[in-house]
């Protein structure tokens, strides 16, 4: 299996309410940014795939937009939203009888065939696979 369980568990630190007791060695200026910056991505990662969204949404550029990702997460924005993409497809997942086809459309996939690429990709197994080795 290609993710790593230690990366994914993290989500559950930067995708949590608690937003404190992930930042707290970040100045406060970052720590605002930051926290702005998961906000606005967990309610617009379905929709905004352009890092542009949220560099203007910030009033930041998309070069330090990633500055402050590479400098926090180890990657660029684009690649935390692909992150999360992921993550919310093992749970559409597991937790859901949803196709693939209509986890790929509530994620805003252009098509489930680039979506189960994406997820094999990412995972090492096709969607469906996936789901029956985690149920």
């Amino acid at each position: 299996m290609a993710f790593n369980l230690n990366k994914d568990m993290a989500y559950t630190l930067y995708f949590d309410d608690s937003i404190d007791a992930v930042l707290p060695v970040f100045s406060s200026g970052d720590k605002k940014l930051l926290t702005e910056l998961l906000e606005l991505l967990e309610s617009h990662f379905r929709i905004e795939k352009n890092p542009l969204f949220y560099g203007d949404a910030l009033n930041i550029t998309v070069w330090y937009l990633n500055k402050v990702c590479k400098q926090h997460y180890q990657m660029t924005f684009y690649e935390l939203l692909l992150d999360r993409l992921f993550l919310e497809s093992m749970v559409l997942l597991s937790s859901t009888d949803l196709s693939a086809k209509q986890i790929a459309y509530e994620l805003g996939f252009r098509d489930a065939c680039y979506f189960s690429n994406f997820f094999r990709h990412r995972s090492g197994m096709t969607p469906v696979n996936w789901r029956k080795s985690v149920k």
